[in-house]
Formats: structure tokens, sequence, C-alpha cells
């Protein structure tokens, strides 16, 4: 058999030590993803995806019809197993009762714990067992991942299912003709793999660009793999395996009523708001405004500045750096064509979201890893010309544990609202939520400031804010079904005239729709409720007559085009 890209892997399996090793990343990842996920109240989206679960469940599977089926299946069966547990075996064993909130996330709390083998195992076929295991520790308590990780979104699954693809994609490469059985079987898993991939998001040039990875490595380095006589019959019979897979995940994207509505998102005819706010800016967030006509190209670059703890950051530098040295072996070649792959096309286009950014972390922390490494060898190196393993070893495990200590200590900083870290280089927690509120403010503390209200909001209120969907399901949980929900960006408002009104302002929820009211109410001194974190306001609640907020929907309806507009408020100051 001719040499694998990978010398550490092989030799077979891996040695108790790794195993153990892996099992404390998959353990530390599971505490800090778990720890606070009560402290958050729903999210729009998470709201979205709780009710098609609640239609899932009458038969009716066309709820939320944009995003593919495999997150609410997984929810389906979190939040039937949490009700059957909630009337049966709360109660009797004394136990306490599953919320909504924790039962919407553990799918994806759980999914993002167990990525940290799939990378682990990328990181071990494409470099080194070692870099590979750092990259996984990275992974288990990195603020990016367990942030994005903690939100019932489609993310993580994504990412979960890609790197298994590509380990088996792999595999796969580096299996010689002869061993026919276990490569079909590599082959067989890693098509399943994309074809879930495509169940939990519809992003499908991420199997492009794996396979364009793998072509370009063999002509460049056409002696690393064994022969291989996979041609055109098994590329069909591999994009027959991942679409069947991908059918039985996600069935539902037969129904006409699902392909109407996806048809109708992607043509934004959904879309009630637009903007996203970025240091006091609000910016156009529309993917018709590609190339460089939303928000900034340089977003997803300046969250790696300021979100990365920075060591971790240094690291990731000095290990591209390195990775275009060396770019000819797998793991810088695979690193490099990711990061290009990735940041050109989702820089360009107009529309971006922090949560975006999840399937970029495993290359950013795979060359953290490699730059640690590399640096702990040039200590080595200069410390001592012994040829000693104990030379070596002190350096490598101080660094190690060193970038894993420093990306713990930011996740305890940030606790339990991990997506407002920001690091020293952003200006620290006194920007916290400044960049990028709305990804990092979440709907933070929009329950509270619903129950806050409710205690004071007479029968017949109406509330206002930019997302119904969460004030109905709270309302409805509350019983205070005599109170009426209308949304701040729709245009158009038929309110009783005497009704109280109770709108609802919200630093990351700032759109040209609603820029009128911030601009008009933020600022002022009093207001209904205030909730807050760290200082912070994260909703404001203001009551207003019904001649005010006639003139605020007046002065709505000439608001500024859809251009760059800076806003005149320092919704972020802290008390």
């Amino acid at each position: 058999m001719m040499p694998m890209p990978s010398p550490d892997t092989s030799t077979g399996g891996y040695r108790r030590e790794t195993v153990c090793l892996l099992l404390a990343a998959v353990l530390l990842g599971a505490m800090v993803r778990f720890s606070g996920l009560t402290e958050r109240g729903l999210a729009e989206d998470e709201v979205n995806k709780l009710q098609a679960v609640r239609q899932y469940q009458r038969g009716d599977f066309t709820g939320n019809a944009e995003h593919p089926m495999l997150l609410k299946s997984l929810i389906l069966v979190s939040v039937t197993a949490a009700d059957l547990w909630n009337r049966w075996g709360a109660g009797a064993n004394g136990g306490g009762f599953v919320t909504d909130e924790v039962a919407v996330r553990i799918p994806n709390v759980l999914a993002g714990t167990l990525t940290v083998i799939p990378l682990f195992l990328v990181g071990a076929a494409f470099f080194s067992r070692r870099v590979g295991l750092l990259a996984a520790f990275l992974w288990a308590v990195g603020v990016h991942a367990v942030f994005i990780n903690q939100m019932a979104k489609e993310d993580t699954l994504l990412v979960f299912f890609l790197l298994w693809g590509i380990y088996f994609h792999w595999r796969m490469k580096t299996t010689p003709d002869e061993a026919a059985r276990r490569k079909r079987l590599f082959y067989l898993l890693s098509a399943a793999c994309f074809g879930l991939l495509l169940a939990s998001k519809y992003f499908p040039h991420f199997w492009g660009v794996t396979l364009l990875f793998f072509c370009l490595h063999r002509r460049v380095n056409p002696g690393l793999y064994p022969p291989d006589r996979y041609g055109g019959r098994e590329l069909l019979r591999y994009v027959a395996v991942m679409g069947a897979v991908f059918l039985l995940a996600n069935p539902a994207i037969l129904h006409p009523a699902v392909l109407a509505h996806i048809f109708s998102y992607t043509g934004q005819a959904t879309v009630t708001h637009h903007g996203y706010v970025m240091f006091d800016h609000l910016f156009p967030n529309s993917i018709a405004l590609t190339p460089f006509g939303g928000t900034p190209w340089y977003f997803y670059l300046l969250s790696l500045a300021v979100k990365l703890p920075p060591l971790v950051l240094l690291a990731f530098v000095g290990g591209t750096a390195l990775c275009v040295r060396r770019w000819r072996a797998a793991g810088p070649m695979f690193v490099l064509l990711w990061l290009l792959f990735w940041l050109v096309p989702f820089s360009i286009v107009g529309v971006k979201f922090l949560r975006y950014q999840l399937s970029l972390m495993p290359v950013v922390y795979l060359a953290a890893a490699f730059g640690a490494f590399a640096a702990a060898e040039w200590i080595a190196a200069r410390w001592s010309r012994s040829a000693s393993l104990v030379y070596r070893w002190i350096p490598e495990t101080a660094l190690t544990v060193l970038l894993v200590l420093v990306s713990l200590a930011a996740l305890v900083a940030a606790h339990p609202f991990y997506a407002l870290y920001v690091n020293t280089i952003g200006g620290g927690a006194e920007r916290a939520a400044y960049y990028f509120p709305h990804d990092e403010c979440y709907d933070l503390r929009l329950r509270e400031a619903i129950a806050g209200t409710l205690r004071q909001a007479p029968p017949g209120s109406i509330m206002v804010g930019e997302t119904p969907a969460v004030f109905s399901y709270y309302l409805k949980r509350s019983g205070r079904r005599d109170l009426r929900v209308v949304n701040l960006s729709d245009a158009r408002f038929a309110l009783p005239v005497t009704a109280p009104r109770f709108v609802f302002l919200q630093p990351g929820r700032i759109y040209y729709e609603n820029v009128a009211f911030h601009s008009r109410l933020w600022n002022r001194e009093e207001d209904l409720l205030s909730v807050r974190i760290d200082g912070r306001p994260m909703v404001r609640v203001f009551r207003l007559d019904g001649t005010e907020f006639g003139e605020i929907v007046a002065a709505r309806d000439t608001a500024p085009p859809r251009v760059q507009v800076p806003l005149e408020m320092y919704f972020l100051t802290a008390d």
C-alpha cells in the first residue's frame, strides 16, 4: 500500500491516551454547551422551529418550510420526549420539568458537542493526531462554536455532517481498490453524510469544495494516494445515494406548498424587514445587493479579529502563514482552499450573519493548532539542540494548555451570554453588542421584558415589536390571550385609537422599517421598562398613546432609502 497523506493515522487504531483526551474534549464541550441554556428565552427563529414541530405532531409538515426537515425532526424527538417527561416523569420522580427553551436546543447542543470527534479525525488525517486533538479542544471551548451550537439553527448540523463527509471521503480515497468492500463502505458513508448535510441546510457547494480539494491534492501529490479506478459510474452512484438520503431525511421538499414557499423565500417575498447594524451604522443586508452592495465585505474578517481570543487569533494567523509555505501538504492545502472558497464568496455576498461563520471555524481551529505546534517546535529548537523529547514536549504542552485555557477563560467571562464576548483587540466587554448586535443580542432578555410588561399591561393592550412569534408564544404561555401583537416593521397599522401601545425596542432589531421608532424613543430617559445585561439595555419598552404612535409611523413612512445610514444614538452605553 502506498503512503497515506497522514502518516499519524496509517497505523490503525488510536492509542488509549488519545481516546481519553478526545473523551475529555467531548465532556468539556458538553459542560459548556449545556451551561446557561435556560438563561436565554426563545428567539424568533427558535419559536418558528417550535411551532413547526407542533405542526409535525399534528401531521402537518409544511411549517418553517424555507429550511430542511432534519433539524426540525430531531427537535420533534426532543420536544416529544420532554412533553412525555413533563407529563409523566417529572412529577412522579420529583425531577425538574424540561422547558421548551432547553428541549428545542438539545439536538444542536449534542451535535455541536460531538463535532469534536469528526474534527479530530479530519485534523489527524490531514495534519497529525496532536493537531487534531488541539483543534478538537478549541472547538469544544471556542466561543463562536459554543454560542452558535446553543441556537436552534441549521448551521450546527451542517458542520457536523460536513466533517464526517470529508473524513469518510478521505478514507475512501486512501483505501486501495483491492479492499473493495471497505472502500465502498467509506464511499457510501461519505455520500450519506453529504446527503444529511443537504437535509440540514441547502448548501451543496460544500460538497463541491470537498471534491475540488481531493482532486487538486491528488494532482499535486500523485504518489500519496493508491491507484483509484473509481470513475463516472461510481460518481453517479455517489450522487444517487446522496440524493436518496437527502429525500429520506427531508421528504417535505416534495410537497408543493413547501416548494412554493421556498421559491417565495429565495425571492425575498417573505422578508418583512431589511438592514443590519454594525458599529452604529445601519447597512443594507440583502442578497440582491451582491456583490459589495450589502453589509461590508470585511464582516467575517472583522468577526475573526474581535471574536477570537487574541492568542488563538495569533495562532490562526501564524498557522495560515505556515500553510502558505507548505501548501502542497494535505492539511495546509485543505485550510487554504477552504479559507479561499469560504471567505471570498461569503464576503462579497450581500447578506451576512455570524451564524454562517460556524462552517469556517473548523479550519480556523485546525490552522491555529497547526500554528501552535509549529511555534512549539521553533521554541524547542532554540531552547536546546538536544533531540530529547522532553525539550519538545514542554513547549508543546504549555502552548496547548494555554490556548485551551484562554478559550475557556473567554467562555467564563461571557457566561451565560457567550455571543457578547469581544476580545481586547475589539475593545473588550465595553464593546459587547457593538459590532454585530443582531447576532450577538439575538432576542436576549426579550422574554424577561415581555414578562415585566405583562404585569403592567391592562386588558386589550397592543404589544408592538419585531418578533411577533416570540410575543405570541410567551403571551400564550402566560395566559394573556386578551393582548394583541403587532409587527413593528409592518407597513399596515390599523389599531384602535384608545388601546395602550407598548413598543419594544432592541439594539439587535434595528431595521430601515423601524429606525424612526429608535431615533425618536431610544434616547429618552424615561421608559416603562429596561432589561439590561451588564448595564447595557437589551430591550427597552415604551408606552405610547395613539397620537404619538401615529406620528412615528408617519415619520417611518418617509424613512431614508436602503443605503448606509449612521445612527445618531448611543444605545449601547453602559450605566
